[in-house]
């Protein structure tokens, strides 16, 4: 049988309040008495229960990290880790721990509303919500403690992202100054989910500052997957004319992209540009090396953290959408010889600053 709380009141001959006290880092205690309870916990490996520990402080000092895509799109993707990384981190500095949930569930209660209505986390990180999302609606209606991960179209709603506008438009606009008028889009998500709506956005502001007409035979579209972005590539490379550089909304469609290009008995970047989006740990390896815009996936996760905890806290926030910066890192997938070298994007004039702090 596990210790309780009992065991370690009647070790350290102090009474349960005294214990309880101590646990939850009261100041109302001498520092004797302190040590003294904290080395009849640990000599009998007693561990606070965590709902017995929330009744006491309305605390878990747990917090929940919410994907909204189904398991195997999360698992298939390199990006995610590393801004689970970014959480934990932060999280870690908090006292927090991380549960992560993925959950592409959006319509009435999916694990974010059940983690938090049960007492089972603080506050939850939602990522990549659609903006019809039911849940995350309820939920701000509810005032629930929670950070969107991505673009949310009301700014007062807590949310850490990137200018998704400005850094597609960085991305074309690099394919239009190498000389490329029939540029291919492939967008990574169904249309509800904010993101590729504003890289699609940005494409086509590329296309019209330039005079270029949209062509709407040129936009592919994929599910998440390596496999969906070979299968949008394959439609695309049946055109007549075919287009001959490609902008995908993600690191993953670019790479299912690149095998398809290679199968049709075509070269990257000879016959072929490519460009990405996310700078996954693999890009760099690839053959060519993938240009595409960096987003800063560890800090994604770090700032969304801190600011839930912030939030956790009662401490007030200074802006409640927060921007953090990306980078078109130019690599071989286009021809150019520079590779690794950095242009960091600079939000569009058309692009959605709102109420925004830059990081």
């Amino acid at each position: 049988m596990s210790p309780t709380i009992r065991d370690v009141a009647r070790r350290a001959n102090v009474g349960l309040g005294t214990v309880s006290r101590v646990l939850n880092d009261s100041p109302q205690v001498s520092e004797t008495t302190r040590a003294r309870v904290l080395d009849a916990a640990e000599a009998l490996g007693f561990h606070p229960n965590i709902s017995a520990r929330r009744l006491v402080t309305g605390q878990t000092h747990q917090i929940a990290y919410i994907e909204r895509q189904s398991p195997a799109h999360v698992f298939s993707d390199s990006f995610w880790p590393q801004v689970l990384r970014g959480i934990h981190d932060a999280a870690q500095e908090s006292g927090h721990e991380v549960l992560f949930a993925p959950d592409n569930k959006v319509e009435g209660q999916g694990r974010a509303g059940r983690l938090l209505r049960r007492n089972h986390v603080d506050g939850v990180i939602i990522s990549g919500p659609r903006k019809d999302d039911a849940e995350v609606l309820s939920l701000i209606e509810e005032d629930a403690p929670l950070v969107v991960q991505g673009a949310w179209p009301d700014p007062h709603v807590p949310s850490v992202d990137v200018d998704n506008h400005a850094a597609a438009y960085q991305a074309t606009d690099h394919l239009i100054g190498l000389g490329h008028r029939r540029i291919a889009i492939i967008i990574h998500s169904p249309a509800a989910y904010t993101s590729s709506m504003e890289r699609y956005g940005g494409y086509r502001q590329a296309l019209i500052d330039h005079d270029i007409p949209e062509d709407p035979a040129l936009v592919g579209r994929a599910r998440f997957t390596p496999a969906s972005g070979e299968r949008a590539m394959e439609a695309l490379l049946n055109l007549d004319p075919m287009p001959t550089a490609l902008f995908a909304t993600s690191d993953t469609v670019a790479i299912g992209a690149m095998s398809a290009i290679r199968r049709h008995g075509l070269s990257v970047p000879g016959d072929f540009a490519v460009v990405g989006f996310d700078d996954v740990p693999i890009a760099r390896y690839l053959d060519p090396p993938l240009t595409t815009i960096r987003l800063p996936a560890y800090e994604l996760g770090k700032h969304s953290a801190r600011l839930l905890v912030s939030r956790l806290a009662g401490e007030p926030l200074e802006s409640p959408r927060h921007v953090l910066r990306s980078e078109l890192i130019v690599r071989h997938s286009c021809g150019q010889q520079a590779h690794g070298s950095k242009l960091t994007s600079k939000p569009h004039s058309n692009s959605k600053g709102g109420d925004a702090r830059q990081f």
